[in-house]
């Protein structure tokens, strides 16, 4: 695939996503930038222009349970450029996807049995994907997204050092980032039972750069917990602010399993709906990426990523938006598309970008909750 199409593509279906944002907008009597920098937008906005108050209150607009890699690049592009903070943040978002675009092929082609048309396929449902809206708004999934796939490429590669590096960076930005280092470990584990039968300097020597990638994409999520803790006088205090804040917490599951729950047995409404079918599909989807065969670099990755929302309390119908980072269990999908003859093709791609971008708008212009 020529390097030029997976931007393309992305871009592509960014603006189709911007237009039904932009029309729902209309419709409900937004503007399209206040969508585009609304709820969590805030906060990071806030961040990057007041910094952070070490506080654990709930309703604190510049709390530290949000990760600095974000607000910190939306500083400093105002700080150099004199950049209007919103459209810094936009700016870094678009730039960022973009990036993220250009990895993914890198990664399908990893994938037994994938070609050049499942690396555009990949490509066309991150970028039309549920929830896809956030790559272009001022949130930091675009961000993360970008490292994180830039690190899994370099670990496909065994450049363990500089994947390890931006998995650091990544860690800095979300908490997911623990799902790389996670992948990290689990490929240097595998590695040592592998060459379990050789001599066993030999099998740790070959796992050492791996275990070093892990402990270091690890690290800038840690390191951003234990300091933010120190801040605010607890080493706990960044969890206190999260649950406080978010009512969000890791429980394995048992929130989530009762929101699916409520939803089948009441009258939810359609995001709520979408919400609890889009949590199944993601279970079920791990479960397509061990069937396709993917290296095991991708499996841990894709699974690390979709336990950590399935498996974490909190505001439910954000979920579809967490799931973005997990990006990696949608290529069974797009192999399986890109298999398919051109109108079957066509017509599926069409039929989901609509349903998308629509449940994207819906929530950003009708839902009256948080996202």
């Amino acid at each position: 695939m020529p390097r030029a199409v997976a931007p393309t593509v992305f871009l592509a279906g960014q603006i189709i996503t911007l237009g039904m944002l932009a029309w729902l907008s209309q419709a409900r009597g937004y503007s399209l930038l206040s969508r585009l920098t609304t709820w969590d937008a805030q906060h990071f906005l806030s961040i990057a222009i007041d910094g952070y108050t070490w506080s654990t209150h709930a309703g604190t607009a510049t709390s530290p349970a949000f990760l600095p890699g974000y607000p910190s690049l939306i500083a400093g592009l105002h700080a150099v450029t004199g950049l209007w903070p919103p459209a810094a943040a936009i700016l870094v978002s678009v730039t960022c996807g973009v990036i993220f675009a250009c990895a993914i092929p890198h990664i399908v082609r990893a994938i037994p049995g994938t070609d050049g048309r499942a690396e555009l396929v990949t490509v066309a449902l991150v970028a039309v994907s549920p929830m896809s809206v956030v790559l272009t708004m001022a949130y930091s999934e675009a961000l993360f997204c970008a490292l994180a796939s830039w690190a899994l490429v370099f670990a496909l590669r065994h450049r363990w050092w500089t994947a390890g590096t931006i998995g650091f960076f990544a860690g800095t930005v979300r908490i997911s980032g623990l799902a790389i280092a996670f992948a990290f470990a689990v490929v240097a584990i595998t590695t040592l039972i592998r060459e379990r039968r050789q001599l066993r300097s030999t099998a740790v020597c070959a796992a050492i750069p791996q275990m070093v990638a892990a402990t270091v994409a690890a690290s800038g999520t840690i390191g951003w917990v234990l300091y933010s803790g120190l801040r605010m006088g607890s080493l706990t205090g960044w969890f206190a602010a999260q649950n406080k804040g978010w009512g969000s917490h890791f429980d394995f599951g048992v929130t989530t399993t009762k929101f699916v729950y409520r939803i089948a047995t009441t009258r939810p409404n359609v995001l709520e709906v979408t919400t609890a079918v889009i949590l199944i599909a993601a279970c079920v989807l791990v479960i397509g990426t061990i069937r396709q065969g993917q290296p095991i670099l991708l499996l841990a990755y894709g699974a690390a990523a979709v336990a950590e929302v399935v498996g974490s309390a909190g505001i439910m119908n954000s979920k579809i938006r967490l799931l973005i980072p997990a990006f990696t269990i949608l290529m069974p999908t797009a192999a399986w598309l890109s298999r398919r003859q051109q109108v079957t093709q066509i017509f599926t791609l069409a039929t989901f970008t609509f349903a998308s971008t629509w449940l994207g708008g819906y929530a950003l212009t009708i839902w009256k909750y948080a996202i």
